[in-house]
Order: C-alpha cells, then sequence, then structure tokens
C-alpha cells in the first residue's frame, strides 16, 4: 500500500504509491489540485527509491529519476480592446488589453503578444476574439484568435515616443532613433543593471535624466552629491547610499562593461563566455569570422557585436577611462572553482550572494547540476525544484546561514570546506513513486 501525506486543508501534498495505484489515484488528485485556492502548474513524479534513482543520474535539464507532469493550462475568451507597445532594451513589446476574465482565481486584464512577428503570424488584429492563457499560473498570453466584425491593425509603424518610422529586427520592431529618450532611457537602465549599480531604478533613472541631463554610464559616474540631492526624494543618507554603489560600481567586470553595451542577445552569461576567450583589447579588433568561432555566438551575435563595437567604439573609451577594469582571463583561476547555487527568498539580492561566492572559494551558478557542488537555500527543510533536484542528485545543501559563515579564501588562503549532507535513511518497502505537488 502506498502512504499519503495531507495537509491541515485535507487535500495530499505528498503521496507516494506503486505504478497501478498511481493510476488509479491521480484523476482523484488532479480533481482535488482544481479546487484549491491557489493556483498549481503541475507535480513532480519521483521514484521512491532514491539511493536507485541518484544511480541514474541527470540529463541536462533533470534527474533522471523524476520528472515533472504539468497540467494542461486553464483558457478564456475575451475580446481585445487596444495594443500598447512598451518599451525594452532594444525593441518594443506588444502588451495586450483585454476585457477581464478569470484565470485560476485571478482577473486578467493585459496579456503579453511577445513580439511583432506572433502578431502577424496569428494575425492579431484590436477587436478579435482571442483565447487567454496563463503559462505555468503565472504569465498570461493569447493563444488564438478569432476575426472580429470590427478589426483594426495592432501593429504601428510610428514610434510612440518620438514619431520615427519603426524598424524591423529579426521578430522584433524597434526605433532606429538613437535620441528617442524611452529607448536611451530603457537601454540606459539595462546598462546600468549589467554593471551592477542595484538601487538605480528606472523612476530615478528618469529623473535623472529629464533633471540632470545624465545620458550615459559616464554622466551617472560623474555624479556628485549635489546632482544626487537636487533629485525629488533623495535625502542626505540615499544620497550617500546611491553614491557610495556607483563608486563600487566602478570597479568592473569586463563582461559587465561589454553587456552593459546592449549588444543584442550578448546578456552578462554570454559576454563572459567571449571575455574568457578574447581580451577586451582584441575584441574590439575581432571580425565576424573570429568572433564566430567562440562557442555560444554564433555568427548572428557576431555580427551585432562588431557592429556596436565600432559604433560605440568613442564611448567605450571615455568609458573606460572612468572605470577599473577586472579582466575575465586574469581571473582564471575562478573557473576552476567548485559551484553553488542559490534558492529560496533570501535577505538580500541574489546577485549579492552570487559576488560573495568567490570569497568563499565557490563560483555562482544558475542551475542544479549534475557539476554542482552546493546548494545553499534560505530553508533547508522546504520543498522547490532546486532543492528537490539536489536531493535527488546527492548534491551538498547548506543552510544561507551556514554558508556566511564559511571563512573567506583571502583570509586562510585555502578554499571552504563543505560538510557533508546527512544520508537519510533508507525505508524498507515496495518499488514506489513519490508523488509532490
Amino acid at each position: 500500500m502506498g502512504e499519503l501525506t495531507r495537509s491541515t486543508a485535507g487535500w495530499p501534498s505528498r503521496c507516494s504509491a506503486t505504478r497501478r495505484e498511481l493510476a488509479e489515484y491521480f484523476p482523484d488528485l488532479t480533481a482535488r489540485i482544481e479546487a484549491l485556492p491557489y493556483p498549481t502548474d503541475g507535480v513532480v513524479i519521483k521514484l521512491a527509491d532514491r539511493e536507485y534513482a541518484a544511480t541514474l543520474g541527470n540529463t541536462a535539464h533533470h534527474p533522471r529519476g523524476e520528472i515533472a507532469f504539468k497540467f494542461t493550462n486553464i483558457r478564456r475568451t475575451s475580446v481585445l480592446r487596444k495594443v500598447v507597445w512598451s518599451f525594452g532594451k532594444n525593441c518594443l513589446t506588444p502588451v495586450a488589453e483585454i476585457d477581464p476574465v478569470e484565470i485560476g482565481g485571478v482577473t486578467i486584464t493585459h496579456a503579453t503578444l511577445h513580439n511583432v512577428q506572433n502578431v502577424l503570424d496569428r494575425d492579431i488584429h484590436v477587436g478579435d476574439t482571442v483565447e487567454v492563457e496563463r503559462a505555468g499560473d503565472v504569465i498570461p498570453y493569447i493563444v488564438h484568435s478569432r476575426p472580429g466584425e470590427n478589426r483594426f491593425p495592432a501593429v504601428i509603424d510610428r514610434c510612440p515616443c518620438c514619431d520615427t518610422l519603426l524598424v524591423r529586427r529579426g521578430p522584433e520592431l524597434a526605433c532606429p532613433n538613437p535620441e528617442c529618450s524611452e529607448t536611451r532611457l530603457q537601454n540606459l537602465l539595462a546598462a546600468v543593471r549589467n554593471i551592477g549599480i542595484e538601487r538605480l531604478g528606472e523612476p530615478t533613472l528618469r529623473k535623472m535624466m529629464e533633471v540632470l541631463g545624465v545620458r550615459t554610464l559616464k554622466d551617472i559616474f560623474a555624479l556628485n552629491r549635489g546632482d544626487i540631492l537636487s533629485l525629488e526624494g533623495f535625502k542626505d543618507k540615499s544620497a550617500e547610499n546611491l553614491l557610495a554603489e556607483i563608486a563600487k560600481a566602478r570597479v568592473v567586470n569586463d563582461y559587465q562593461l561589454l553587456a552593459a553595451l546592449n549588444v543584442p542577445h550578448i546578456g552578462l552569461n554570454v559576454a563572459r563566455l567571449i571575455l574568457r576567450e578574447m581580451p577586451l583589447a582584441e575584441l574590439r579588433n575581432a571580425d565576424e569570422s573570429a568572433l564566430s568561432g567562440i562557442a555560444g555566438v554564433g555568427p548572428e551575435r557576431a555580427k551585432a557585436l562588431v557592429r556596436v563595437l565600432r559604433e560605440q567604439s568613442d564611448f567605450l573609451d571615455e568609458l573606460l577611462n572612468a572605470v577599473r577594469l577586472r579582466e575575465s582571463r586574469a581571473d582564471a583561476a575562478l573557473a576552476a572553482l567548485p559551484t553553488v547555487c542559490f534558492t529560496g527568498k533570501m535577505p538580500e539580492k541574489r546577485s549579492f550572494y552570487e559576488a560573495l561566492a568567490p570569497r568563499k572559494g565557490f563560483r555562482a551558478a544558475d542551475a542544479v547540476t549534475g557539476e554542482l557542488a552546493l546548494l545553499v537555500a534560505a530553508d533547508v527543510n522546504a520543498s522547490g525544484g532546486k532543492l528537490n533536484k539536489a536531493r535527488s542528485a546527492g548534491i551538498r545543501i547548506m543552510a544561507l546561514e551556514d554558508f556566511l559563515a564559511l571563512p573567506d579564501v583571502e583570509d586562510n588562503g585555502a578554499a571552504a570546506a563543505v560538510p557533508e549532507p546527512e544520508t537519510e535513511k533508507k525505508e524498507d518497502r515496495p518499488e514506489q513513486l513519490f508523488l509532490g505537488i
């Protein structure tokens, strides 16, 4: 017989059963899940024999001893009333405004349309009847549409900010005007995030552009205390905190600086890969052929990179004079460090702990894979995707407070020691599967 654990609400949060029992039990489980007062997007089915499951190893995506079973998302019918084109980094994104519909207890009035190519491929017009779904019970999007009686084009041809004729860049619609204030704002915001100035959000950046005439990262590095205090909402303490963070960002990794140039499809991870293979000085003179040969780049990224480095050459020179650069090649030892991943809601932003990792003798990773050395959790007793994967794969799990208490490698010259995980006592039971929501 299988085991069943019930929460105080009376519905199953975890159960174990043989394969035959699971098939019999599953319809009842899904019915109970649909009646929950909050949304869920699926269940995880895993082998109860964890030692055997660990011998199966991992794919690039998940341990072979478990699999996620996603439910079919709930769909509702509505009418598309308006399409708003919002500004993002290097492009405009269409957002649908629809008649309110309820999905999973949430009232939906907006849905993403992804990009202009999606709108054209699906022949979506304002006034159409649309079917809306919540992807993973989180992001609403339009699955398909049926022509309405009174239809109007959803695609625009001129920039809603500066009235410049828009251009197509792959599947995206973009404003080509380098002086467009909204495009410049979004690109500067992306650059600020890549460079690591966490306290500088969009509202403050907009004020800086409007009041102080800020246009580039170089302008931000040139700000003084009086400039910050002239902005509405800033007092002595908040101005000091922001200036301290700007000063800290002057010492920057070369891959952060490259990502801050907003080259299409080159974020922090790809920039890091590129600069491990080729230093920035050499990169500035490289041709498309040489760049295409770097793993993870390819011809499209190489073409965009050559174009942006050529167009922003003078600006890059100015920026290099304003910062102190840490080169990726000079930090090659980082690549040899064991990897650590962080999960759960933590007191500071995730980037804080990832930046701290090398001091503790680790290199930050984004996901739980077979190569991961350590998973640091806000709550080691919680249940979640990363924690479940780590347990199944036998990866070490450590509480955040224990990780923070590890000695810095600079202090003792040795890599941080990680305690072995506790071995879970194996129960005697027939072949079973665990089912977790």
